[in-house]
């Protein structure tokens, strides 16, 4: 364990392999998002878990926890060494201290700054968060990529027997057919992030045709924009009985990656997609996608989407990084895109 004394020597900033018992309620308490949409999340040990093993940043203020961020390593592709930074929060109480910028040039300053090797350390902010941006930008972080965070939302999802589990004799056939079928980019995971238990596939004629990873998560609307959106908060109770997807507290969705549909078979994604909320007992998906990304295009052609698309709202999420060591090159085939959005990065 680690620490560093900021500007006020009762600051400390403490980088551990496993997070502090008390991360789970600071995270809990954080009312998370912008532009008017705010929620707070039910699965925060679920995704600590899941994460295993990472760098926990923990700023305390005389002893107590009052900020933390979360960065996990990457195996390095093609020579770059990766990590991306998460879960940055403060507590409330310690809100309008900095306290966030000082944690956040830490992260810079402890994995990109010292880095020997290629590095490049990326995160994602909202583009309607305004103080995250200026932090970033005053930071370093260049403004590589913008992805759509894409709701997926449907009436009465019906299952489908052609669904199923990937097995695991069929993944390394499948991985193949991803990378295939998506543009090729320096920071792509897939190899690492594809988990067979959580990936669903429809076959057709004993054939991989669409496959989606998928993982259960879990929050609560604390505040929506607007009159329309404070009267559907205080309608939810009812609006909520009437139909799962007009529900503000716990309600659940699903996050998906690692989208494939083979060539031609683009119309395998709607059945899949409904199966696969069907199976996770939800109407509402999101996952994330560059908005330059053929996959986002290819869900909007083949109606993917579902009738219920549109009803969280639309954001668009910034992908801040910074590079040490890293070519021209490599910098600008990251700029053009599409980013490789990883199923191992949880937002």
């Amino acid at each position: 364990m680690r620490s560093v004394a900021e500007q006020d020597s009762a600051i400390t900033i403490e980088d551990r392999p496993q997070p502090a018992p008390e991360l789970v309620r600071l995270l809990e308490q954080v009312r998370w998002g912008s532009q008017g949409v705010r929620y707070v999340s039910h699965d925060v040990a679920e995704q600590l878990a899941w994460i295993g093993d990472g760098h926990y940043l923990h700023l305390r203020c005389g002893g107590e926890l009052a900020a933390t961020m979360v960065v996990v390593a990457k195996r390095p592709r093609q020579g770059i060494h990766s990590y991306y930074r998460t879960m940055l929060a403060v507590d409330e109480r310690f809100t309008g201290r900095g306290l966030g910028a000082a944690i956040a040039h830490y992260a810079r300053q402890h994995f990109l700054d010292q880095a020997a090797e290629p590095t490049v350390l990326y995160g994602f902010v909202d583009t309607a968060n305004a103080p995250s941006m200026r932090i970033a930008e005053r930071l370093g972080y260049q403004h590589l990529a913008e992805l759509c965070a894409v709701d997926l939302g449907y009436v009465a999802p019906g299952d489908d027997h052609r669904v199923g589990r990937l097995g695991t004799a069929e993944r390394a056939e499948l991985l193949h057919r991803i990378v295939d079928t998506r543009p090729a980019t320096p920071l792509d995971d897939v190899a690492d992030a594809l988990r067979t238990d959580e990936y669903w596939v429809l076959r057709a004629g004993g054939e991989i045709v669409a496959g989606a990873q998928a993982c259960i998560k879990r929050m609560t609307i604390t505040a929506l924009p607007g009159w329309r959106g404070q009267l559907m908060l205080r309608a939810a109770p009812l609006l909520g009985w009437l139909h799962s997807a007009l529900r503000s507290r716990r309600r659940a969705y699903v996050q998906l990656g690692n989208l494939y549909a083979r060539r031609g078979a683009d119309d395998a994604l709607r059945p899949l997609i409904a199966a696969v909320l069907r199976r996770h007992g939800t109407t509402l998906a999101l996952t994330y996608l560059d908005r330059r990304d053929p996959m986002l295009h290819r869900l909007r052609d083949a109606r993917a989407l579902g009738p219920l698309h549109g009803l969280a709202g639309a954001s668009t999420i910034a992908v801040m990084a910074a590079a040490r060591g890293v070519s021209p090159s490599v910098l600008e085939s990251l700029r053009r895109g599409p980013w490789p959005v990883s199923a191992l990065d949880r937002m």
